[in-house]
């Protein structure tokens, strides 16, 4: 029987994104929380006119925050952290999580007014959230949305359990140790956000997360400087990864699916460190990659390699200790210069790409 796989996945990320809204328009509100920088200290944060100041932030989500609040930050807000943001004693739930939401300066709307037109997409219009020396640890079931967030502390933004993290800016700017940008916890999503740690990981993936549609760029420590690195099974899908000495990092763990990612300059694109099995590397664009697009440590059966897009002249050494004449069948490589049209970010493919014109090519 023939398999259309493009008509599975586009039906298993459409699911995912249907229970991504579900997860929020269904949920059970408790109530709705502005802060501002206008904010002033003996305000009740029910409206706008009587927000938290921006100062009042830390202590309220550590100390006040319940499952089922909603909480709004202005785009006018520039909070630098005075210690650790610790929420892991306040957990939202399965139906009633916590979300933190960014809206633009200039909105008026409030609590259950507000729409989506007023979220602060754009980066220009975010929250600025500056955790300084320190880091953020959030509860269970938190959704974060909408922030401009760096931190030169352990980890810009550490999630628990069933956590969604969406269309934020993350900078780690540390210099040394075990520093991260994000780690996502178990059942985790990260979505449409922009991520770099110059000095250690991008992205730290645990079991069953979920890492889509993200730019991670910038993590050029020559030991640590890793775009993804996997502490349990995980969906990659459709990232752009730029500039890292590695770009995903299996570290050992079975049944990874990593589909339609874009990883271009990078020192090895993919690496396996252990004896992974279970692996699907399907539909991905690896160009420009200074050492290897895929480094095998030891091969195993029932991984499967199919239709992605770059050769021995785009990477230094396309496959490395992969067996591609026995393996698999149809590994259906398309080789030639993939055409970015913007050579500065690397990632736009021109109508005339090979990696387009295969018919089974990327994005």
């Amino acid at each position: 029987m023939k398999t259309d796989m493009k008509g599975e996945l586009k039906c298993h990320i459409m699911a995912v994104l249907i229970s991504f809204m579900a997860l929020f328009c269904l949920a059970a509100i408790n109530g709705y929380e502005h802060f501002s920088a206008a904010g002033g200290g003996d305000k009740n944060g029910s409206t706008w006119d009587n927000a938290y100041p921006q100062d009042s932030l830390r202590k309220f989500l550590q100390n006040t925050v319940v499952a089922g609040d909603v909480i709004f930050l202005k785009g006018d807000i520039d909070y630098t952290a005075d210690s650790i943001i610790d929420c892991t004693a306040r957990d939202g739930s399965a139906v009633s999580p916590i979300a933190i939401i960014g809206v633009k300066a200039a909105t008026t709307h409030e609590g259950a007014d507000i729409v989506f037109a007023d979220w602060a997409r754009d980066t220009a219009d975010m929250p600025h959230l500056n955790i300084g020396l320190y880091y953020t640890y959030l509860g269970d079931y938190y959704q974060v949305r909408n922030l401009n967030m760096r931190s030169a502390g352990e980890n810009v933004l550490r999630n628990s359990t069933e956590g969604i993290i969406e269309n934020c800016k993350i900078q780690q700017t540390g210099d040394a140790g075990a520093y991260n940008a994000v780690i996502l916890a178990s059942g985790g999503l990260l979505l449409n956000c922009d991520i770099t740690s110059p000095n250690r990981y991008g992205v730290y993936i645990s079991s069953q997360s979920r890492v889509m549609y993200n730019y991670i760029h910038d993590c050029t420590n020559a030991t640590y400087g890793i775009g993804m690195r996997e502490i349990g099974t995980g969906i990659i899908l459709f990232n752009k990864i730029k500039n890292c000495t590695i770009g995903i990092n299996l570290n050992g763990q079975n049944q990874t699916t990593i589909n339609g990612n874009t990883i271009f300059k990078c020192g090895t694109g993919i690496v396996s460190t252990g004896t992974e099995h279970g692996t699907v590397i399907i539909n991905n664009l690896l160009d420009s990659c200074r050492t290897y697009g895929v480094n095998w440590n030891t091969q195993t059966d029932h991984n499967f390699y199919t239709h992605n897009h770059g050769d021995d002249t785009r990477c230094t050494d396309m496959w490395n200790n992969v067996d591609v004449s026995t393996l698999f069948k149809d590994n259906s490589v398309t080789t030639g210069d993939p055409l970015f049209t913007d050579t500065v970010d690397g990632f736009q493919l021109g109508a005339e790409s090979p990696a387009f014109n295969t018919g089974q090519g990327v994005r």
